[in-house]
């Protein structure tokens, strides 16, 4: 995977939102029937060295797992010479490293992991990443406040807000005014920031001092508003009301404009969602480490970084000042944990396919609500 741009795409109002997939051939589609999702729900990954969980004797194990390396080593073209002389479970361990390095001369993009289903068998997985378009799903809080305020808006606002109280509470996406999320800490840094330019005003010309007093008085009171006015939006999202009113709401509104219908286009879409997983978290489907594991934690964007809800100012001092933090910070990593797309080889398989999951869909329909939230009302 190439290594992250200096300065990533974060979501202003002034710039065009690209669409996420992870090829020109493949449509960023706002449906998912579930199937794939829930089957994969039902799989535990294995470390090669380790055997624990499995049913079955060292016979049966073995069975299962060369039965599947079959069908990999078919499917991709290849095959390994089996480690016949060496005990279990090791044959398996040398066996699995030895595919994983030939599948990935041939596909370096794909991941080969050991997995288990409610057989507790052992079998082989291949993972691909799906490409994030390097871009930062942060969910701005500024449209959908405005919309609230807005007398007109009754409706639209109410459905937002049953779309955005579905991604705060059930998918649990981290908002900025949650204490030790990785947004919190960047606007805490923007504080820290004006205490130590107030500590240094004595040290200043005191033909400037004046000018920077009005100025970091003004920056303190927009960080004031912005932590309070997301405080109120937090205290709305974390009414179970709109979650109640969800369906509702959805039948009783009528698009009229453009705009309106793409609110109800996403909001259809969350709502399907909704239905379908009305409690998974969406940070925790996406793994830590699976692609590029040589490169440690410090080096990699996870996904709790670029997952948020911010406040996302008009071109304003702290969301600038924001912006900054992020991408000096995120300069410095060279991969981003990204979600996966899995096939598995419980079975023989026709062609290399990796369908879309929960996680893909999910970061596919948190662009879509961006896109919305970032284009002016019509």
């Amino acid at each position: 995977m190439p290594s992250i741009q200096q300065h990533r795409t974060i979501y202003k109002k002034d710039r065009s939102v690209a669409r996420q997939q992870r090829s020109n051939k493949r449509e960023a589609a706002l449906r998912s029937d579930g199937t794939l999702s829930s089957y994969f729900l039902k799989h535990q990954f294995l470390p090669v060295w380790c055997c624990d969980g499995l049913e079955g004797d060292a016979m049966d194990i073995e069975r299962a797992f060369y039965a599947s390396l079959n069908w990999l080593e078919k499917l991709h073209g290849f095959r390994i010479r089996r480690s016949k002389n060496a005990p279990f479970p090791h044959n398996i361990a040398r066996d699995y490293d030895m595919a994983r390095r030939r599948l990935q001369e041939r596909l370096p993009n794909l991941e080969l992991l050991i997995t288990s289903d409610a057989s507790n068998l052992p079998f082989l997985c291949t993972a691909e990443p799906w490409d994030t378009g390097r871009t930062f799903f942060y969910i701005p809080i500024r449209p959908l406040f405005t919309h609230i305020q807005h007398p007109g808006r009754q409706a639209q606002a109410n459905l937002l807000l049953s779309v955005l109280t579905y991604l705060y509470q059930n998918l649990r996406i981290p908002y900025y005014r949650d204490s030790n999320t990785y947004m919190w800490h960047w606007y805490q840094t923007v504080e820290e920031w004006m205490d130590q330019e107030e500590d240094e005003l004595g040290e200043m010309d005191p033909n400037d001092v004046e000018e920077s007093v009005t100025c970091l008085k003004e920056q303190r009171e927009l960080l004031q508003q912005i932590y309070d006015d997301g405080d109120e939006i937090q205290h709305i999202l974390s009414n179970q009301c709109h979650l109640l009113e969800f369906e509702r709401r959805l039948q009783a509104f009528t698009p009229q404009t453009p705009w309106e219908h793409e609110l109800f286009a996403v909001a259809k879409a969350a709502f399907h969602f909704y239905q379908l997983f009305p409690n998974r978290p969406l940070i925790s489907e996406i793994p830590q480490g699976l692609f590029n594991p040589e490169i440690n934690r410090d080096d990699r964007i996870n996904a709790e970084q670029y997952i948020s809800f911010w406040w996302d100012g008009e071109n304003d001092a702290v969301t600038d000042s924001v912006c900054e933090y992020i991408q000096s910070t995120f300069q410095e990593c060279s991969t981003i944990d990204e979600p996966a797309a899995y096939q598995c080889f419980d079975r023989p398989q026709v062609q290399v396919c990796h369908p879309d999951g929960f996680s893909t869909d999910i970061l596919k329909l948190i662009d879509s609500i961006c896109a919305i939230l970032n284009t002016d009302y019509e």
